[in-house]
């Protein structure tokens, strides 16, 4: 093998070390603040920050059009969806009602279109699952949210997570819509 593809094999092995694991999006440049760092990732249509130390789920079925990051200790996933018609992909908010049961539910509508807030449990109680979906008059559907084994992995990542809620960024040709 010559010198060339010997460095191009060396540098490509290093990137993908580096690289963040198991994404379909774009991940771009790292940001840090004081209750940690993030990376930015784009999927179609959106873009969102997400912890560094946290990993890109590969989500079923359209993945370009959510994305799931998961905890280093497996205890919190953070969860973004966008599409330009209400349902798509969305499946994965869907409660199962063998295995889950509503603990909580709001609908607010406004100027900006219908909000809806659902908590989420397990029956056996190994998680619970909230989200925030947001209808902006039956044209844009987004959703953010956040699965959790217990409270006290909720209260460790939740300055996280509230960081990523609100970075979320929904783009439609040159508009975007920031956070949630």
């Amino acid at each position: 093998m010559n010198k060339k593809i010997r460095l191009f094999s060396l540098c490509f092995s290093v990137f993908m070390m580096l690289a963040p694991p198991g994404h379909s999006g774009q991940v771009n440049e790292k940001k840090c603040y004081s209750y940690g760092c993030f990376y930015d990732y784009s999927g179609l249509g959106f873009s969102v920050a997400y912890p560094l130390e946290f990993y890109v789920n590969e989500m079923p079925g359209d993945s370009e059009y959510a994305a799931a990051f998961v905890s280093p200790d497996n205890t919190v996933e953070f969860y973004m969806f966008f599409s330009l018609a209400r349902g798509g992909s969305d499946s994965y908010l869907e409660h199962n009602p063998k295995t889950e049961k509503i603990v909580s539910t709001k609908t607010v509508d406004d100027k900006s279109g219908t909000i809806t807030w659902i908590t989420i449990a397990a029956k056996n109680n190994a998680y619970t699952r909230s989200y925030q979906i947001h209808i902006n008059s039956g044209v844009m559907y987004k959703a953010v949210g956040i699965k959790y084994q217990n409270q006290a992995s909720y209260s460790k990542y939740k300055s996280k997570y509230l960081h990523f809620k609100k970075s979320g960024l929904a783009c439609i040709g040159h508009g975007c819509e920031h956070g949630f």
